[in-house]
């Protein structure tokens, strides 16, 4: 019988088979706003802005990656900034980057 070295590692015989199976989940596949909420439709709020009271924002996006938007700087003007253009989703699907006929972009968080 041979014997064992202090510090080797020791070896145990089994019949069970262990199989564990772990998978890399890429961002496109995993669970995200892009693929997992009705996410087109109407977003409304207000943002703060130091100038103003805030920005009324109502975003609309639609299936067909456009979008038309409405900004009103509350406390300055009643009339409304429009503009609207194309949309990008990021890689890990929870941010969509607006970008306007004038060139101008902007990202939000949609969820």
């Amino acid at each position: 019988m041979a014997k064992r070295q202090r510090n080797a590692p020791k070896i145990e015989n089994s019949t069970e088979e262990k199989t564990e199976s772990k998978t890399a989940i890429s961002p496109a596949t995993a669970d995200n706003n892009k693929n997992s909420l009705d996410w087109y439709g109407i977003y409304q709020g207000v943002v703060p802005y130091a100038d103003c009271e805030g920005i009324k924002t109502k975003i609309s996006l639609f299936k067909s990656g456009e979008f038309s938007r409405s900004l009103e700087y509350l406390g300055k003007s009643e009339v409304p900034m429009t503009d609207s253009g194309t949309y990008t989703w990021n890689p890990e699907g929870g941010k969509i980057k607006l970008s306007s006929a004038d060139g101008y972009t902007q990202s939000y968080q949609v969820g």
